[in-house]
């Protein structure tokens, strides 16, 4: 189209083409076309950033928004906080070739936490599983938190902690898992109840043998006396053995309780 219209402008100039070509090159294109209004560009940052932007209506993306091409005009700028419940409107004005930079704050950043354990690879948990350590999170609301640490191997002690986060607060845990003591209560009260079941079962054994012993020398007695003693003594050692029986019952028992109950 361009060198259409030369050579129609050479017609009236009686120039050479080419030197109007020649001439045309030195000449700024803004002079050869008709620019129309190119409009501005808009950025928007916000803290914390991942806030939601709607322009009139319309959602264009998450913070931060850089140079987003608008045409020349009034503009409804909304931002929105999802994680706050938070939001901002405002009205901003493009004009042509403008570059309009809006830099707002949603009421305050969130709380970084970093907890670290010896050893690693502890299960971290406040109300939903976190992950595992070493870790790190950006994005806490600040509040008051119970934090659970809890090691997949069971020799290890889980450890509680209760913490407080303010807006943009770093905390750092830093815990040494313990190993649960072999001197304990609980381990005191196991290992005496099967030290006492064990002995209330060989007493029942015993006295099982001395029931025997004594109800066959009653029988072989040559005198009546003896008999009689020998089967008192058989009856005896059978009460005697059915309390030990019922004892050592009763601790096996109490021993399973401390086990899986306790």
């Amino acid at each position: 189209m361009i060198h259409a219209r030369l050579f129609r402008i050479c017609g009236f100039t009686r120039l050479p083409a080419f030197a109007l070509m020649a001439l045309f090159t030195l000449i700024p294109a803004s002079f050869l076309y008709a620019s129309p209004s190119s409009g501005g560009t808009l950025t928007v940052i916000t803290t914390p950033e991942r806030a939601e932007v709607w322009i009139d209506g319309g959602y264009v993306g998450l913070t931060p928004i850089r140079d987003k091409r608008l045409a020349t005009g009034t503009y409804t700028l909304r931002l929105v906080d999802p994680s706050r419940q938070k939001s901002t409107s405002e009205t901003v004005v493009i004009g042509d070739g403008e570059r309009l930079i809006v830099e707002r704050s949603l009421g305050g950043s969130y709380a970084r936490l970093r907890i670290d354990t010896d050893p690693q690879g502890a299960d971290v948990a406040i109300i939903a599983d976190l992950g595992r350590t070493p870790l790190i999170n950006d994005y806490l609301t600040p509040g008051q938190y119970r934090i659970e640490i809890r090691h997949p191997d069971t020799k290890y002690l889980p450890a509680i902690k209760d913490v407080s986060f303010a807006d943009g607060q770093p905390v750092t845990i830093s815990h040494t898992l313990e190993r649960p003591s072999l001197f304990t209560t609980k381990r005191y009260v196991q290992l005496a109840l099967g030290t006492g079941s064990a002995l209330a079962w060989t007493w029942a054994v015993v006295e099982q043998s001395t029931t025997s012993s004594s109800l066959q020398k009653s029988i072989y007695a040559t005198d009546d006396d003896e008999a009689d003693r020998m089967l008192r003594q058989s009856k005896n050692a059978g009460i005697r053995r059915t309390i030990a029986i019922i004892a050592a019952a009763s601790l096996s028992v109490a021993l399973q309780v401390t086990v899986f109950v306790w």
